[in-house]
């Protein structure tokens, strides 16, 4: 290890030529790095959607979750699994063993739904699965509202907003929910349909084979071949009218007979409104690799460009924008990074009485930062909330190795009759084992995470990953910068005098009166020598005492708790509560909300029945 101490002071220019190739290469790697709310965890867990629209909880239990519980409980890995069954949709979930491969088990489970299909109900939506992972959770949330009828709010944002956001670079799928959608209803007469001896399955029956688009094959007419399109599906309403259902006394049915068809809207079972203005509501969620506040950045430009384009009166408001949580986390970490920078300069100024002396400490942690960035890039680590607080945790620990050798090259300096080189080379030799061993039992507290299986592994290898290697760029550059730089700009600024222990700085008169602790720090070491169990026995009782107000005042919980500027309020009403009961209630909330919050800038509520993803 001396050997590299040795050649680094003697090197100084290749010393300082690799560790700016270190920070180059970590801040390009920066400039890379993915910026995320959290690491990519996928969790052991199947989802399987399924809609099945107007059945109730019981029926949605007994005609879908069941039949498809059978059909996934013989998927190789399965180890639980759980339904909820509710109007209109019903949700499945297959939990496996955490380290199964998740991708494979997800196109297993499709394949035996695709064997069971047959089982559901002919109406049934087909049902969708897919793995848990972070990549399905929004990125963003827009409501989409105007001074028009719930269908043309939802048609101008079907049509117009969602077709200019799917071309958007990063984004995957663009939900819509709320809104009215446009279906031909027929309303079928019970009493008609009695006198005329019609049936409701007939009427259904009739429809579904009059509206049907099948292929007319192709006819060859000399040297030329013609493809024939068949009109198969219904272009009006007054086709529906006259589709036959069946025949009385010669006289032919039809479906004006006994029904009326009206050109409406689906039933309304799920309402969203945007500050009190019925809205279409648009979760965007991203790729799997791509950054989320590029993507968000890129989504907010296309939405500007929209705005021109979009008829009068139309609104798109951002009820939700994920990267604006980490950009705020990033701003953090850059203000942490400052304030700890600057105290511990300030710090070793006082103590060491040299401004160079502290300049050159406050080098270590810029430079361990950025370089760590390099290796993150390498090592597929995202700049998240966990890896984050990884370095944020690591910034206290990044200038220990450095104090203590700049410290120790002082110590050497003092005494005298040796180079500045030399002092450089002995101080930092002294302790480049104590440095190592320190941050060996670092290492041994944080590297075991990566090993730990399960949850905890995938949230915390992030955070583990960013202190181990910014503790070991410490190392390096406390046993290579630190000595080069203190043998080349610090004793330049201080002279000392053989066996006089004078030292000419601009702050002499600070680092003297830090000097007379001395004394008392020593006298209180002697105290603690000679009352060894008094120490001890006070060590014990604070620990105890420590642990009792753990136990009593410290809460649990599994994430800490952060500020985003969003509360979520979740309303539960008793079952069979009508759209319309539910819709008066929600009202009433938000109006009470818009009164006691002035300062909430939106208020967005959502509730009833969602289809697909929606319903997860």
């Amino acid at each position: 290890m001396k050997g590299l101490i040795s050649f680094a002071v003697k090197r100084g220019i290749a010393t300082a030529v690799l560790v700016l190739v270190v920070v180059a290469f970590g801040a390009y790697n920066y400039l890379l790095l993915k910026l995320d709310m959290f690491p990519e965890l996928t969790f052991p867990t199947v989802v399987i959607v399924t809609t099945y629209t107007g059945a109730g909880p019981a029926d949605i239990e007994t005609l879908v979750s069941r039949p498809i519980e059978q059909a996934v409980a013989s998927v190789k890995g399965v180890k639980k699994l759980r339904s909820y069954s509710m109007s209109g949709s019903s949700i499945v979930l297959a939990e496996f063993n955490w380290g199964h491969d998740m991708k494979a088990a997800e196109r297993e489970v499709q394949k035996y739904l695709d064997i069971f299909n047959q089982a559901l109900p002919t109406d049934v939506l087909k049902p969708i699965a897919f793995s848990i992972d972070t990549s399905l959770m929004p990125i963003m949330m827009l409501g989409v509202s105007g001074p028009y009828a719930p269908a043309e709010v939802r048609k101008i944002a079907k049509d117009v907003v969602k077709p200019r956001l799917d071309r958007v670079d990063g984004v995957a799928a663009v939900d819509i929910e709320g809104g009215q959608q446009r279906q031909i209803n027929v309303f079928i007469d019970p009493q008609r349909m009695r006198a005329l001896g019609v049936s409701a399955t007939t009427v259904v029956n009739a429809l579904r084979g009059a509206n049907m688009q099948v292929p007319g094959g192709q006819v060859d007419d000399g040297d030329k071949s013609y493809t024939i399109e068949t009109e198969g599906q219904f272009a009006s309403v007054d086709e529906i009218n006259r589709v036959v259902v069946g025949n009385r006394e010669g006289r032919m049915l039809t479906v004006d007979d006994v029904a009326e068809v009206q050109d409406g809207f689906v039933e309304s079972r799920a309402v969203s409104r945007d500050n009190g203005q019925d809205s279409v509501m648009l979760s965007i969620r991203r790729q799997s690799d791509a950054n989320t506040v590029l993507t968000a950045r890129a989504i907010r430009k296309a939405i500007d460009e929209m705005r021109a384009t979009l008829p009068p009166g139309v609104k798109i408001t951002t009820l939700m924008d994920q990267s604006e949580m980490v950009t705020r986390a990033i701003s953090n970490l850059a203000d942490t990074a400052w304030q700890a920078l600057l105290i511990t300069m300030l710090v070793l100024l006082v103590f060491l009485g040299s401004f160079r002396g502290s300049i050159v400490v406050g080098v270590t942690m810029p430079v361990s930062l950025i370089a760590t960035f390099g290796v993150m890039g390498q090592m597929g680590v995202t700049l998240n909330m966990i890896s984050m607080a990884g370095l944020a945790l690591a910034i206290g620990m990044l200038v220990d190795n450095s104090v203590v050798v700049v410290e120790n090259v002082f110590r050497h300096f003092k005494k005298g009759g040796v180079s500045a080189a030399e002092a450089s080379v002995q101080g930092t030799s002294e302790v480049a084992v104590a440095v190592t061993a320190a941050t060996l039992c670092h290492l041994v507290v944080f590297g075991p995470i990566l090993f730990v299986p399960g949850f905890a592994s995938q949230i915390f290898r992030d955070m583990a990953l960013t202190i181990c290697f910014s503790l070991l760029i410490s190392l390096f550059v406390a046993l290579t910068l630190m000595p080069m730089l203190t043998a080349r700009l610090v004793a330049r600024g201080l002279s000392f005098d053989t066996g006089t222990r004078r030292r000419v700085s601009p702050f002499k008169s600070i680092a003297a009166r830090v000097d007379r602790i001395v004394p008392f720090y020593i006298g209180l070491l002697d105290g603690s020598f000679r009352h060894k169990n008094k120490v001890l026995l006070g060590g014990l009782a604070i620990f105890a005492l420590s642990l009792a107000a753990t136990a009593l005042w410290l809460n649990v919980d599994f994430m800490a708790q952060s500020d985003v500027g969003e509360i979520n309020l979740t309303v539960k009403v008793q079952p069979g509560t009508t759209i319309k009961d539910f819709d008066a209630l929600a009202r009433r909330a938000e109006k009470e909300i818009s009164a006691e919050v002035p300062e909430a800038a939106a208020v967005e509520v959502q509730f009833g029945e969602t289809e697909g993803f929606g319903a997860f």
